[in-house]
């Protein structure tokens, strides 16, 4: 689907939120990007992405929804692909840009200091880590609601790119920051890529995976490659991890981890 000129409206996690909305900055960016994906054809609030959510109650210790999580509400509820790029995976500042400006949505992780130190600050004090959501339109961030002076309202303007560089730099991943020029996010995609993996020799867990988890087994191979689904995330006990399902070969609907995977 093809919406050029479609501007989604803003959404904000404090107004409209409910009991979760401070929480909920991922999941109101991730509405807003499934918005810009289908050319407002689909509208879902944040609140509405919590809930269909591997976690619609914020766990205490990461109360936060993350990209993988969101992705998974997004595809299954939605049919609207987003292509998460964290970790090993992440890509350049530049590369961000060039994606958003060719039209893809962008649903950022960002540390907020850059954006409370600039004149659209809308945290009162926040800076710690938050979610943004970008188009090739505008800057959307779910705190933009003027509820009170001092925080900025949204106003339909594309953030400057300095200052949204060194925030995506400044996300604290445990002890240290990403880096300026790197940046974690997640990009609507119109058309779904192929994936396929690429195991070496060596040994490798194989996951059981009914509707989460249950268990893994480790197994031997002299390496193989094959075709795979694309990566969604998995419940298995109190943590989230990312996995492929192989589709060819005679390991075909084996799980594997996700970090063997890259597009065909």
């Amino acid at each position: 689907m093809t919406c050029a000129t479609y501007e989604v409206p803003p959404g904000f996690q404090l107004v409209s939120g409910g009991s979760t909305g401070p929480v909920d900055c991922t999941a109101w960016s991730a509405s807003r990007a499934i918005g810009h994906a289908t050319c407002g054809v689909e509208r879902p609030s944040g609140r509405i992405i919590r809930l269909l959510s591997s976690e619609p109650i914020p766990s205490p210790r990461s109360p936060g929804l993350n990209l993988p999580q969101v992705r998974d509400v997004a595809w299954d509820s939605f049919r609207v692909f987003l292509d998460v790029r964290i970790g090993a995976q992440a890509v350049s500042f530049d590369e961000y840009e060039a994606r958003r400006l060719a039209g893809q949505g962008a649903i950022l992780q960002v540390g907020y200091g850059p954006i409370a130190d600039s004149r659209w600050d809308a945290g009162r004090g926040f800076r710690g880590g938050h979610a943004l959501f970008e188009s090739i339109h505008a800057t959307y961030d779910p705190l933009a609601d003027g509820r009170a002076p001092g925080v900025f309202r949204h106003d339909g303007a594309v953030y400057d790119r300095e200052v949204i560089k060194r925030a995506a730099g400044a996300l604290v991943l445990g002890s240290s920051k990403l880096g300026v020029g790197k940046v974690w996010a997640a990009f609507t995609r119109d058309v779904i890529p192929d994936y396929r993996v690429r195991v070496p020799a060596g040994s490798f867990w194989a996951y059981h995976v009914p509707d989460a988890v249950a268990y893994r087994r480790r197994r031997s191979t002299g390496g193989f490659s094959g075709d795979c689904t694309p990566p969604r995330s998995y419940r298995w006990g109190t943590r989230t991890i990312t996995l492929v399902r192989l589709t060819s070969g005679s390991r075909a609907g084996m799980y594997i981890s996700a970090t063997y995977a890259k597009e065909a």
